[in-house]
């Protein structure tokens, strides 16, 4: 399986802050009464000193009334998942927000769903890890 790579990377006299977006602009349609949902590949933050989600659901076609934004976290491999998630928000329409994550997984992975069955949605989320020099 792949990793997720940064879409940017900031050298600082602290460390380096690298920024992946797991999901940039993915619509989750509504189907037939089924959660649609989305998972982003691992980003590997085994090296992080901080890092923090945030998730962005304000696009024009946000319109759920019920986002769940959730992280899952890896110990060892890029395969290798947990099987129960490490934290998850939920978020309405128009809504913005951010968390942060401890240090300690080597890997990790964004998923987003959504839980309104009326309406669609689209978000945009974006993980931001610091590493000390």
């Amino acid at each position: 399986m792949s990793e997720l790579a940064p879409y940017d990377v900031i050298f600082t006299r602290r460390g380096v802050i690298r920024k992946y977006r797991p999901q940039d602009g993915v619509s989750l349609t509504v189907s037939g009464g089924a959660t649609p949902s989305d998972t982003s590949l691992p980003v590997n933050v085994g090296d992080a000193a901080s890092i923090a989600l945030s998730t962005y659901h304000k696009h024009a076609e946000s319109l759920s009334t019920n986002l769940e934004t959730t992280v899952i976290t890896g110990e060892s491999r890029i395969d290798d998942f947990d099987t129960e998630s490490y934290g998850a928000m939920a978020l309405g329409a128009n809504k913005k927000k951010t968390f942060p994550i401890s240090p300690g997984p080597n890997y990790i992975k964004v998923k987003v769903e959504n839980k309104d069955a009326a309406n669609a949605t689209k978000v945009t989320t974006i993980l931001t890890v610091f590493s000390k020099n």
